[in-house]
């Protein structure tokens, strides 16, 4: 009787311990992050899909140096399409990642909410040459995931 009442707590034990390290959280959830900086929004709006704490996919919905070349500002359609060309790598990067790991990048901010860059930065720039923009689309996806 006492092996069967050990082995049982044993067993409900090793249950709640192994659903504590997962919550299995499931689910296609959007986030956004923006803040104003030299009179601009800044912002990255995603959708992320999740399976058993499991990122699935990352789809970016709206991201300020996705819109149209400007020239004047020296943005031209090639330096647009090499950008989005990385965050679409970026946003790739994530797949596979639980949703603990991606909760767990720091990403430290200005006053103004702007992501830091240069060796302020507490996370890496995927997105090369382009930090503020790494570090809102991990925001924005850690402000999505917070809501499973």
């Amino acid at each position: 009787m006492k092996k069967g009442l050990l082995k049982g707590i044993l067993t409900l034990a090793a249950a709640i311990s192994m659903g504590a390290c997962s919550t299995g959280a499931s689910g296609t959830v959007s986030g956004e992050y923006s803040y104003e900086q030299y009179s601009t929004t800044y912002n990255a709006v995603v959708t992320v899909t999740v399976e058993n704490d499991i990122i699935k996919d990352v789809v970016i919905g709206e991201c300020h140096n996705l819109s149209d070349a400007n020239e004047a500002y020296g943005w031209t359609e090639e330096k647009r399409a090499v950008y989005t060309a990385g965050v679409e790598a970026y946003l790739a990067s994530f797949e596979g990642k639980t949703v603990t790991e991606v909760l767990s990048i720091e990403v430290a901010k200005a006053e103004s909410g702007a992501p830091l860059t240069g060796e302020e930065a507490t996370f890496t720039d995927k997105i090369t040459g382009t930090t503020q923009s790494s570090g809102r689309i991990i925001l924005a996806i850690q402000n999505a995931l917070e809501k499973l």
